[in-house]
């Protein structure tokens, strides 16, 4: 497994890239056998690595080359990427879990075309896992706002129970106040019937 031939390349709107030659050669199981050469630029790297952080968000997957933006294309830098664009697929390539990734089939094998629709196929699938997430956390907010008002109704009705309590306990404080005031006038106008009765 080798980088080699960086090529510098211009867009059809003007944009200058490098491309590389990815060389492999493997037999092993899922890959298709033999030789095989295609070219990639770094932003179909960036996509591998991408793609394999997703699938296995567990495995730290090997670092790229830092990406500059004054002096990329300066020969000593280009191949320094080089360099480093090798040792990230030697080191997927070593790695059980990443070297069995379809992403990495595809990017060691398929054409432009077939790179390019698996491009479209991950994109279609991030679009629809955050559809997804959005629904379900759209959901989460809906139950937890409805618990927050159920919480919220069973917090005045508690309040308004306490206050009627409250206000009967009060009530009741009044009421034997008033009977005692009451039993007090009973008893002071006995007493004083009796003292008429007595000086009559």
């Amino acid at each position: 497994l080798s980088v080699t031939d960086p090529t510098k390349c211009t867009e059809k709107f003007g944009s200058v890239y490098i491309s590389y030659k990815i060389h492999s050669n493997t037999s092993r199981s899922g890959f298709e056998s033999g030789a095989h050469s295609v070219v990639r630029r770094y932003s179909d790297f960036t996509w591998l690595s991408q793609e394999l952080s997703k699938e296995f968000p567990g495995v730290i997957v090997p670092p790229l080359p830092e990406k500059l933006t004054v002096g990329r294309f300066g020969e000593e830098f280009v191949d320094s990427r080089r360099r480093g664009l090798e040792k990230f697929l030697l080191r997927i390539a070593s790695h059980t879990e990443l070297s069995n990734s379809q992403y990495f089939i595809v990017f060691l094998q398929a054409a432009e075309t077939g790179l390019a629709e698996a491009k479209n196929e991950s994109k279609n699938s991030s679009k629809a896992k955050t559809g997804t997430t959005i629904g379900w956390l759209e959901g989460t907010v809906n139950n937890l706002t409805t618990g927050a008002k159920i919480d919220l109704e069973k917090s005045a009705a508690d309040i308004k129970t306490e206050e009627i309590a409250q206000y009967v306990a009060q009530l009741e404080k009044q009421l034997i106040s008033v009977t005692k005031h009451a039993e007090n006038l009973v008893k002071r106008s006995r007493e004083t019937a009796l003292a008429f009765f007595e000086f009559g």
